[in-house]
């Protein structure tokens, strides 16, 4: 049984689920700078057993950023920007990038099981 329900404010949309007793988030951040301090209140007031992000828009180089803010959960993350940082200097805006955070006391019963890098796709198995 899945349960399913949508908090919305003028900000932020974020999606909640509760599967088989585990509460997941799923949240589309647009910046990481725009959006973790939301993602900060979530893991301090009713923190989810998993999360969700994306459009963190961060660059390979800054993915620690992700682990530094959020300590309480481990994190498999992806930037989309790889491949156009190898063409040259940056133009433009930032885009794309995800991220799984799982709590850190399901960390050992988590595995990844594939990352495909080309349509940066993820799949975890817990």
């Amino acid at each position: 049984m899945m349960l399913m329900r949508v908090m919305q404010t003028e900000q932020i949309s974020t999606n909640m689920a509760c599967v088989n007793g585990l509460y997941i988030v799923s949240y589309n951040i647009r910046g990481f700078n725009q959006g973790i301090e939301v993602v900060n209140d979530l893991v301090n007031s009713d923190p989810p057993d998993i999360i969700l992000l994306q459009e963190h828009w961060l660059t390979p180089v800054n993915l620690s950023l992700i682990v530094e803010k959020i300590q309480s959960h481990y994190s498999f993350r992806k930037s989309a920007m790889s491949d156009r940082l190898t063409q040259g200097p940056l133009v433009g805006r930032p885009f794309g990038g995800t991220s799984i955070l799982i709590k850190n006391e399901l960390r050992a019963a988590t595995k990844c099981i594939f990352v495909l890098i080309a349509t940066l796709l993820s799949g975890l198995e817990v």
